[in-house]
């Protein structure tokens, strides 16, 4: 295995494409394929939505440098949205956001009157 030293100096001595690869590499290796998925197959709907906004916010901010509900935005459109109008994720993405925001910092707001998930919906 790599010792600390050893990444660091490879990291040090490499173009800047090491970083982002291994960046990206561990967040798929440790949170996309383990975490998230898990919480998907099980419908934790909650704690998907919070995995998924840390992924995109990390990816956003550290690489492209975009940052907000921007940078949020930008990544629902690079890597998340579909070719018809039910799978572009982007067109909700202030909503999402705000969604995000209420299950980690304000539990008991307004908005989580409103929201509810629907496993039998074909489309909306």
């Amino acid at each position: 295995m790599e010792t600390y030293e050893q990444r660091l100096k490879r990291f040090q001595n490499s173009s800047p494409d090491e970083s982002i690869s291994t960046l990206l590499n561990s967040i798929h290796n440790f949170f996309v394929s383990t975490e998230l998925k898990l919480a998907a197959e099980q419908k934790l709907y909650y704690l998907l939505i919070l995995g998924i906004h840390a992924v995109a916010k990390t990816i956003s901010e550290s690489i492209y440098g975009k940052s907000g509900l921007a940078g949020f935005r930008f990544y629902l459109e690079k890597f998340v949205d579909g070719n018809t109008t039910v799978l572009k994720f982007s067109n909700i993405a202030a909503e999402l956001n705000t969604w995000r925001n209420i299950l980690a910092h304000q539990w008991i707001a307004g908005m989580g009157h409103r929201w509810s998930f629907d496993d039998q919906m074909k489309e909306g």
